[in-house]
């Protein structure tokens, strides 16, 4: 059985993946966000070391101070770290 949270995750990534190679950064940037707000705080776990929000925030602030491509790449990062955590949180059979 599929985790919907966890599919709708990866398909936000390979979405944010295929438009920063096509170097539309503005709608890579809107994806993984949109990635990142659907798993929410879920791929938290007890005893995980998670560093994604200070990287998270650098990345929109990098973003917002006009290094657009620089910041998709680092929030598709964080959006690709925590689909990583919420996966091993949440084994699927």
């Amino acid at each position: 059985m599929s985790d919907p949270i966890l599919d709708a995750a990866r398909s936000w990534l390979a979405r944010a993946e295929t438009r920063a190679r096509h170097h539309d950064f503005s709608r890579a940037l809107e994806y993984a966000a949109s990635g990142i707000d659907e798993i929410g705080d879920r791929y938290r776990g007890s005893g995980v070391l998670d560093d994604t929000e200070p990287r998270k925030w650098k990345a929109e602030r990098r973003a917002a101070d006009g290094h657009v491509a620089d910041g998709a790449h680092a929030l598709v990062e964080v959006l690709a770290k925590r689909i990583r955590l919420y996966a091993l949180k949440s084994p699927t059979p």
